[in-house]
């Protein structure tokens, strides 16, 4: 079998498009995947340079860029908006990496992904951000995202702060009824929450708060009941209505004080007979929400005015007024002089006056507010739509990155084998017939072969990394260092070597992906150290600054410190094949690693002196 072809047919049949070019950057490889993906096609393709068909719209500087860099033999990421056949557009994610021989640039292969669907969701999620961003914001009331279970504030607006007295970055993980105190009433809040749970929304409920400052402020909130990250939540407007409330206690002590109160109110205020609704009286702000004058209104009844847009509603109203003495924060909706329909809140005291029921009722015009409430509705429905498509998208590249890895993982382990297999059988059965050269050519494609499966078991590690669950437990470093370093065979018996390994912190991390940072690091130290008598490695670590630092040093070929930003990413490596041996993944699994338990990787070396390397953990176990 023909590897060549083997690999070949791989590319082929990979959805990603592959594109490799020489060293002129005209292509040589343009497989189905790039057919699909810009249009053009293989034989189309082929020879021509690739300014000229996918790369027509990259900035000539850029690509003289990426030159530089590939022929540095670094990668290089070339990622934005590309140009089919067709001159329509689509989004790429493109990683190029320079292929090298015997030291020189010969050209470059480069993978390129299809992000166009990704980019437009997240735009969208974007745009949708920003709207709820600017009406949460631009509301002039209080409102406020908090967790319903324990209260925990997850946002507020500049209106939060105004009442509370509590600054937003502040009360942001606190707790509204422990650590900020301000529900003064506990109970009164499992109320609220019964009611959410329940309703899956609350309209104008009133409870008491605490502010910063200690004052207690009476307040009317209403909520809408949401899921954030899969807990239960509520979004809150909250009106400070303890100025009305005092009003209506100050008006029961005087008639002077009533009518102070009751012409300079900001909300309506109007005075009525309970049974027929007629107008006894009505205070300016209220004449200027109806566009009746006061001379018009008193002495007419609610319904020969029309005020009441649904009139069955007010018998409903009535009747709960009559059985309760009081009712609070009554919604409907009142029809003005003009035709015009407005939303409303009540408040409304049965009172007695010359022996006959009459109500006062202190109305508050409420449309732009739940207006504002609608459309925050309506966003946060839109952002939990985004956000479910977001979610399927990255699912989908999961699910197609792990069928990549199934596929190289089986599809290219079988010929690998046979290819080791039949070189074996050749050098054995045919020794007699096959010259020195012969027997040097089929040793290169046995150990080809092998080198080839060390990079697709390197690969599949290193790709892994990224998707395995950590299962955190606690740590002994030193034992498991010294349980690595007892399984690696180049530190057995022949070699002259003094490895000293000390005490280290525990830490809490995944055991079988931090085993895989000491086999890497420690295997890299007995392997670089192998001209060296003796060889000197030291293992240690210690607690810096609230994490776990360790190191492992070594007295072996060591690098060159300008070169030190290759270490940490695949397929770089600072020494010849020849000299050591290796695939120029292991590295990369360790900062891999490293990186998903929260620390840093780095290190420190010197041509034939030796390196040491470095990395952090969380300290302590569970």
């Amino acid at each position: 079998m023909n590897i060549d072809k083997l690999l070949r047919a791989a590319l082929e049949a990979s959805d990603e498009g592959i594109v490799a070019t020489n060293a002129e950057w005209r292509v040589v490889l343009w497989n189905r995947g790039a057919e699909r993906m810009f249009g053009w096609t293989a034989a189309e393709a082929l020879g021509r340079p690739a300014f000229e068909l996918h790369m027509r719209d990259v900035d000539p500087r850029e690509l003289a860029r990426c030159s530089a860099e590939l022929r540095s033999g670094k990668g290089v990421r070339l990622n934005g908006l590309r140009v089919r056949k067709d001159e329509s557009t689509l989004h790429v994610e493109c990683q190029i990496t320079p292929m090298i021989d015997a030291g020189n640039y010969v050209g470059a292969v480069g993978t390129v992904r299809d992000i166009t669907p990704l980019v437009e969701s997240e735009r969208a999620l974007r745009q949708s951000e920003e709207k709820f961003a600017k009406a949460f914001h631009a509301s002039p009331d209080s409102i406020v995202i908090v967790r319903l279970e324990d209260g925990v504030v997850i946002d507020a607006n500049e209106g939060f702060e105004r009442l509370t007295g509590y600054r937003t970055d502040a009360a942001v993980g606190l707790s509204t009824v422990g650590q900020l105190g301000i529900w003064v009433d506990p109970e009164r809040r499992t109320a609220y929450v019964t009611l959410l749970r329940t309703h899956g929304e609350v309209n104008n409920f009133e409870h008491d708060i605490r502010r910063k400052d200690g004052k207690l402020r009476h307040c009317s909130v209403s909520s809408v009941a949401i899921e954030i990250g899969g807990e239960p939540c509520a979004i809150s407007i909250v009106h400070d209505v303890t100025e009305q409330r005092r009003a209506e206690l100050e008006r029961a002590k005087s008639e002077e004080k009533f009518a102070t109160v009751f012409h300079a109110s900001p909300d309506g205020i109007m005075i009525l007979r309970a049974e027929d609704g007629l107008i006894l009286d009505l205070n300016e702000s209220f004449r200027r929400m109806l566009g009746w004058s006061r001379e018009e209104a008193v002495g007419r009844t609610v319904l020969e005015l029309g005020l009441w847009a649904f009139p069955a509603r007010r018998a409903t109203f009535l009747a709960e007024v009559k059985a309760k003495d009081m009712v609070s924060g009554y919604e409907f909706v009142m029809r003005t002089r003009q035709g015009a329909l407005r939303d409303m809140t009540t408040s409304t005291v049965l009172i007695d006056i010359g022996g006959e029921p009459c109500l006062i009722s202190i109305a508050r015009d409420v449309t732009d507010r739940l207006r504002v409430e609608e459309e925050i509705r309506n966003l946060n429905i839109t952002l939990e739509k985004r956000v479910g498509e977001r979610t399927a998208a990255l699912e989908e590249a999961v699910r197609e990155m792990e069928s990549f890895s199934y596929s190289i993982s089986h599809d290219l382990r079988t010929p690998l084998r046979a290819i080791a297999g039949y070189a074996k059988i050749i050098e054995e059965d045919y020794a007699a017939q096959i010259d020195d050269e012969g027997k040097r050519l089929l040793d290169r494609i046995a150990g080809g072969a092998v080198r080839m499966g060390e990079l697709i078991d390197d690969l599949l590690d290193f790709a892994r990394i990224g998707r395995v669950e950590l299962k955190r437990s606690a740590i002994d470093m030193a034992s498991l260092a010294r349980e690595v370093l007892a399984e690696l065979p180049e530190a057995g018996a022949g070699r002259l070597a003094d490895i000293r390994i000390d005490a280290m912190p525990t830490v809490s991390a995944d055991r079988s992906l931090v085993r895989q940072v000491w086999f890497n690091l420690l295997g890299n130290a007995l392997k670089f150290t192998r001209r060296r008598q003796p060889a000197v490695i030291e293992v240690g670590g210690r607690i810096e600054a609230g994490e776990a630092h360790f190191f492992v040093r070594d007295n072996g070929a060591g690098f060159d410190m300008q070169f030190a930003n290759k270490l940490f990413h695949v397929f770089q490596r600072l020494h010849r094949d020849t000299a050591f041996e290796g695939t120029g993944v292991g590295l990369a699994i360790v900062a891999r690693v490293v990186q998903r338990h929260g620390g840093r990787v780095w290190a420190e070396g010197q041509p034939e002196k030796g390196a040491t390397f470095h990395f952090t953990l969380p300290s302590g176990g569970d």
